[in-house]
C-alpha cells in the first residue's frame, strides 16, 4: 500500500538546519522531517499552543541538565522545613547559583522578554501564581504569589526571583517581598 506524498515549500535555511541535525543523528532528511511532523501533529491533537509547548520542553531540558529533579510539592515543603539552618542556607546558595546560570542560559537561548521571565518563573516555582500587568513604556509589574505558610519557601522564592531578574538583565524599578507575595516593577 503506497502513501501519497505532497511537496510543501520550505525555506532553504530550514532545510540546511534539518540537514545538519539529520547528519548529527544519522537519519536521512526526509525521514527526520517525517518523524518531526508526526510527533508535532500528535502533540497538536492534545495541546493547542504547540510553539509554547516546544519552548517549554527546551526550558525543562535546560533544568534537567542543571541537575534539577521533579518532586511532589508536599515532599519538597517538608524537606525544606525540616532542614537545619546551615543546610537550609546551603540550599539557598545553591539555588542562587542555579537560578543565575539558568537565567543566563534562558536569555541567550530564548531572549529577554516578560513572557520568558514568566515561563522561567513558572518552571522554577510551579506552585506560584504569576500575574503580569503592562504599565506602558516597556515597564511591567509582576506579582508572584506563593500560597504557603512556610517562611523558608517564601525566602527561596525571593532568591529565585531576584537571581533570575539579575541574570535576565532587567532594570528593576521596585522590589517588595513579604508574606509569600513578591511584587516587582521592571523595565525591559
Amino acid at each position: 500500500m503506497s502513501v501519497k506524498k505532497r511537496f510543501i515549500p520550505v525555506s532553504e535555511d530550514i532545510v540546511f538546519e534539518l540537514g545538519r541535525i539529520a547528519e548529527r543523528v544519522g537519519i536521512p532528511i526526509p525521514e527526520l522531517t517525517e518523524r518531526i511532523l508526526k510527533e508535532i501533529t500528535r502533540a497538536f491533537k492534545y495541546r493547542g499552543d504547540i510553539l509554547k509547548m516546544l519552548v517549554n520542553v527546551d526550558a525543562v531540558e535546560d533544568l534537567r541538565r542543571l541537575g534539577c529533579v521533579v518532586l511532589p510539592s508536599n515532599v519538597t515543603f517538608e524537606v525544606v522545613d525540616n532542614l537545619d539552618e546551615n543546610a537550609f542556607n546551603r540550599v539557598v546558595e545553591e539555588l542562587k547559583r542555579s537560578a543565575a546560570w539558568y537565567g543566563e542560559l534562558a536569555k541567550v537561548k530564548r531572549g529577554k522578554d516578560v513572557d520568558e521571565f514568566v515561563r522561567v518563573l513558572s518552571l522554577w516555582l510551579p506552585i506560584a501564581n504569576i500575574d503580569v500587568v503592562e504599565l506602558g513604556d516597556g515597564r511591567f509589574k509582576v506579582v508572584v504569589s506563593i500560597f504557603s505558610r512556610s517562611n523558608r519557601l517564601s525566602k527561596i522564592a525571593e532568591v529565585i526571583v531576584r537571581e533570575l531578574l539579575k541574570a535576565l538583565e532587567y532594570n528593576v524599578i521596585d522590589f517588595e517581598s513579604r508574606d509569600g507575595v513578591i511584587v516587582t516593577t521592571l523595565e525591559e
